[in-house]
């Protein structure tokens, strides 16, 4: 992977990530903020299961794949529950 190639994917991701910020305001307007990330998480695992499996076409017996996966997804969790509940507490 080239420089350039590294910038640009950092870029798009910075953009995708700040771009949910609004999505995510309105959508806790109408459903409560927890709801709200738990179907948005079980959307991600589902496609992620799906990317892994069939495509990659890895295993998913590795006891430390499902340790390192829990404890990332934890986190993950955790700083969107944050952002989630932030957004509900500060919104106009």
């Amino acid at each position: 992977m080239t420089k350039r190639w590294a910038e640009f994917c950092i870029f798009i991701l910075a953009f995708i990530w700040g771009s949910t910020f609004v999505l995510m305001e309105d959508a806790i307007k109408w459903l409560p903020p927890l709801t709200f990330l738990t179907l948005r998480l079980f959307v991600a695992t589902v496609c992620l299961l799906i990317i892994v499996t069939f495509i990659y076409r890895l295993s998913l017996m590795q006891k430390s794949l499902w340790l390192l996966g829990f404890a990332l997804g934890g986190l993950l969790a955790l700083g969107f529950a944050l952002q989630v509940l932030s957004l509900e507490t500060f919104a106009d």
